[in-house]
């Protein structure tokens, strides 16, 4: 009996060795093996500096609220104007997987995408609205046309910036003060038809030709004028008749949305869309008033034209919304139902 002892002992002991990896593999807290996985790093492209009021007070609220969402499955690794590429190249880059996401103003390819262009165009009448880019979202949920523009990438959102307006390097009182000025913007029909010289350079060029006089304006959202110092160079900025919605796409590469698994492509769905939209004019809108006082420490002068001048303005622009509608028309897309809709949603967003 004693002699079989040994032999018992020893089998136990074997199954306890074999036993004991599994053991200490169950009974690991599940934290644990959580926390030890690393969360997916995504890479993404802006067209704006970091200072810049559309990075502190929309894009990055909203990299924050995925990445709690998904709690910590994501990590989104922000890259500022041209240093992961040029802004004319973000869509490109999309497209050819090189990037993982993108906020940037896509329409900086003229021509690329015509329905989202509409947004170039001035509001009717000179009107000023505050919901931009609620107002793009539901062009682009409306259309068919303007969703296969995106066709080839994952579009998740639109930020309209607020209304843009004129700043120049000598005050601006009255429609003849623009005869032959070289202003800068995205809008050359209605610049043109306020009698100035429409010209185009990005945002982070703009500064230095301000200040050597090689043009004598720029258009631009108070956003801008204030993170692009511009404010320092075109110190006289009107506060009316407004230019235009300057749009800004928000986008993820085709190849990285098909890699997501099904769970976090339903946390970018719902914080993108309206959403990001709705949080993009709340806090744009809101950042106008704090814009304009740091413009004033940085020396700019508004000026607001009177309702009689602003009237000739909006008559001398008014062409180029109908000439605008029949660009999109010949490509054979709806340009002039697309104008109409624009119209009547700035109404609705206007109340």
């Amino acid at each position: 009996m004693f002699a079989s002892t040994p032999v018992r002992g020893y089998r136990l002991w074997s199954v306890l060795t074999l036993l004991l990896p599994a053991l200490i593999i169950i009974g690991r807290p599940a934290s644990s093996t959580a926390a030890a996985a690393k969360p997916l790093e995504l890479g993404m492209s802006l067209s704006i500096i970091e200072m810049n009021d559309r990075w502190t007070k929309v894009v990055k609220p909203w990299i924050e609220t995925i990445q709690k969402e998904s709690k910590g499955q994501v990590k989104i690794n922000p890259y500022f104007v041209g240093t992961l590429t040029k802004e004319q190249q973000n869509y490109q880059g999309l497209v050819d997987g090189l990037i993982d996401l993108s906020y940037a103003t896509f329409v900086s390819e003229w021509g690329r995408f015509p329905m989202t262009e509409i947004m170039l165009v001035s509001p009717p009448g000179g009107k000023t609205y505050t919901r931009p880019s609620r107002v793009l979202w539901e062009l682009y949920e409306q259309f068919p046309e303007f969703k296969k523009e995106y066709a080839q990438v994952k579009l998740l959102s639109f930020n309209a910036l607020p209304l843009s307006t004129i700043a120049t390097t000598k005050p601006v009182t009255k429609l003849e003060d623009m005869k032959g000025k070289k202003i800068s913007t995205g809008c050359r029909d209605q610049l043109t038809a306020l009698g100035a010289q429409a010209v185009f350079q990005p945002f982070e060029q703009c500064y230095d030709s301000l200040s050597k006089g090689v043009f004598d304006g720029i258009d631009c959202a108070e956003a801008d004028y204030v993170a692009n110092k511009f404010a320092e160079v075109a110190k006289y900025k009107l506060t009316n008749s407004p230019i235009k919605a300057y749009p800004a796409g928000l986008a993820m590469s085709l190849s990285t949305w098909n890699k997501l698994p099904a769970d976090l492509q339903a946390v970018f769905s719902k914080y993108s869309g309206a959403y990001f939209a709705d949080l993009a004019d709340s806090a744009l809108a809101a950042s106008e008033a704090a814009c304009r006082e740091q413009a004033k420490k940085m020396g700019a002068q508004y000026i607001t034209l009177s309702p009689a001048e602003a009237e000739r303005w909006a008559k001398a622009i008014e062409p180029t919304r109908t000439k605008a509608a029949a660009a999109i028309n010949a490509k054979g897309l709806p340009g002039s139902q697309l104008l109409k809709a624009m119209d009547d949603l700035i109404v609705k967003y206007s109340k």
